[in-house]
């Protein structure tokens, strides 16, 4: 398993868990700033969809932070899509892993 891959997945979740724990209209400016992050760091480690939709979730609730026009839910199929792309991330990275150690074991 790459750890830091792994860590990195879990950083995204945590994001995602406080936008979703305190609402769209009042993600924190350290949300939003974490999220430029992982978008970065997910284009370096090839993970161009979270790259790209936590660059599209930061600039949509950014924008709307101050704002009081209707609510429109733009951001909240990229929100879903994103969790669930993480999601099977994990369990891709868990399923690999433990699929060698099975093989390091059976060589052994």
């Amino acid at each position: 398993m790459n750890p830091k891959i792994y860590q990195l997945l879990l950083e995204m979740k945590e994001v995602l868990t406080d936008i979703f724990q305190s609402g769209m209209f009042s993600v924190h400016d350290t949300t939003i700033e974490k999220m430029k992050e992982l978008a970065s760091l997910s284009s370096q480690y090839g993970l161009a969809f979270a790259g790209n939709s936590f660059t599209s979730l930061a600039q949509i609730l950014e924008g709307q932070r101050h704002t009081i026009k209707e609510y429109d839910g733009e951001a909240i199929p990229i929100f879903c899509k994103l969790n669930q792309y993480i999601n099977v991330c994990i369990k891709k990275v868990e399923y690999d892993d433990a699929r060698n150690n099975m093989i390091r074991k059976e060589e052994e």
